[in-house]
């Protein structure tokens, strides 16, 4: 143990990824009591001088002009092992440290790789989650051990985890309380990451959003993705309509000209054959003239081109044998 200057501490760089500052009325406490008492327990460093736990106390004396601090200084095998000790001692000093829901899944994600807990594989013991052999008789870690320690529920670390794919904008809304971090996580589960910031832009934030409402804008959000320049359903109806009546159009054309030719044939070789393909294609022009009139998106272009093209060749072939 040994007093250091404030000066020469500094802050581990990935701190921010997972702690928040200590902010409001929660502070000004924190203050006031390093005001009144001093700091009471050492702050831990690494023998570089970066903080490992401690990062609000530092900032306290700093803000109320105390020059030193008392540091218990540890040596570290590896960079792993600080960042499990920066994480472990923050959890367990602050208790409920809260923060964004962004940064409670971070630490989680850390915790699990550090801890060796993976998805899947072998060795279950009682959840879904394995257990990592590990050398030197080190604890073996569940996501179970890993949620006591949490104090949360598996379900619960496993929502934070997806919270981690939150945009800004999205992060922000459920920080200052627009938006709460179940309706978040509902939307991280439909909306990807990139999309999320448009999503929030489409929807109307003075309502509450509930589950139902987000499911009703999710929805139209996803059909006006569909057409963007003209956003609305109505361009891809009519869209739909102008390629499907162009088809219409064009079968009606095609059963029409092949319908004057058997017409001019059966006048000429009188055949009932003719006669008979005359009356089918009479009878497919009137569902045509139909369909045209009801405007039905069937995709009757394919089908009845198989019909010309099967008449066609039973035409030709009588044709033909007449000659």
């Amino acid at each position: 143990m040994q007093q250091i200057n404030i000066d020469e501490l500094k802050p581990h760089p990935r701190n921010n990824e997972f702690f928040d500052d200590m902010t409001g009325e929660k502070w000004n406490e924190f203050l006031e009591s390093i005001r009144t008492s001093g700091v009471i327990e050492p702050i831990v460093v690494t023998t570089d001088m970066v903080i490992v736990s401690g990062h609000q106390r530092v900032r306290a004396c700093k803000e109320l002009g105390i020059p030193e601090i008392m540091c218990e200084i540890k040596t570290y095998k590896d960079e792993d092992s600080v960042i499990k000790d920066l994480l472990e001692t923050n959890i367990r000093q602050r208790g409920d440290i809260g923060g964004s829901a962004k940064k409670v899944g971070r630490r989680i994600k850390e915790l699990e790789r550090l801890y060796g807990i993976k998805n899947g594989g072998s060795g279950f013991y009682g959840n879904q989650y394995q257990k990592i052999c590990k050398p030197n008789n080190e604890k073996k870690y569940t996501q179970s051990d890993l949620s006591k320690k949490l104090n949360m529920s598996v379900d619960t670390m496993q929502n934070y985890k997806t919270l981690i794919n939150m945009s800004p904008e999205l992060e922000n809304l459920v920080k200052i309380g627009k938006i709460s971090k179940t309706s978040a996580l509902f939307i991280v589960k439909k909306i990807p990451e990139n999309e999320q910031q448009d999503f929030l832009k489409s929807i109307n934030l003075s309502k509450k959003q509930t589950k139902k409402l987000l499911e009703k804008e999710i929805h139209e959000y996803n059909l006006k993705k569909i057409d963007p320049a003209s956003n609305n359903l109505n361009s891809l109806l009519t869209k739909m309509y102008d390629e499907r009546f162009s088809n219409i159009k064009k079968s009606i054309y095609e059963i029409e000209f092949l319908d004057s030719i058997i017409g001019e044939a059966s006048h000429i070789f009188k055949s009932n054959v003719l006669m008979e393909y005359l009356n089918i294609l009479n009878t497919l022009i009137s569902k045509a003239d139909i369909l045209r009139k009801n405007s039905v998106f069937n995709n009757i272009h394919d089908s009845n081109s198989l019909k010309i093209n099967s008449t066609e060749n039973v035409f030709y072939t009588q044709i033909s044998k007449s000659e």
